[in-house]
């Protein structure tokens, strides 16, 4: 490949605004949007409320203080049913007992239903800092009360 002065220079500069993106402003950004859906032929009594939340990347850039925080923010909606979407962590994670706790919280406000995601296990995870299975992710969500979903 040959690099022009303008790619050269382009990824000089979006290589450290990524990483800064990535380490500093995303494990920040908590956002709760409210979505009405009407489902045609639905034959709901009352609004249905779901709380979605995904990409919670436990790490030291999302410690679980911080977590916490955003998962109040959620419950604070008073769902009727949680969802939430994989990668619970980033790669190796050793808080396991706290980390079951507060996912805990979810499963004791309202049925709650879970997927992993590319972080929690498998083969990407495995050359990327993580687990190679997700059999520690899911036992976590399982007895934290959340019905794994394959």
């Amino acid at each position: 490949m040959s690099w022009t002065r303008r790619a050269f220079i382009s990824a000089l500069v979006a290589a450290p605004t990524g990483a800064a993106y990535a380490r500093l402003i995303e494990p920040r950004w908590l956002e709760v949007r409210r979505l009405e859906v009407r489902i045609p032929g639905a034959s709901l009594t009352a609004p249905l409320r779901l709380l979605h939340v995904s990409d919670l990347h436990a790490t030291d850039a999302a410690s679980l203080n911080y977590l916490e925080r955003a998962l109040e923010t959620g419950l604070a909606e008073q769902p009727d049913l949680i969802v939430a979407t994989g990668d619970f962590i980033t790669a190796l994670f050793d808080a396991w007992p706290a980390y079951r706790r507060l996912l805990a919280r979810l499963s004791a406000a309202a049925p709650t239903f879970a997927c992993l995601g590319n972080h929690d296990g498998g083969e990407w995870s495995a050359t990327h800092g993580g687990y190679r299975l997700p059999w520690t992710m899911a036992e976590c969500l399982v007895s934290a009360g959340i019905r794994l979903l394959d």
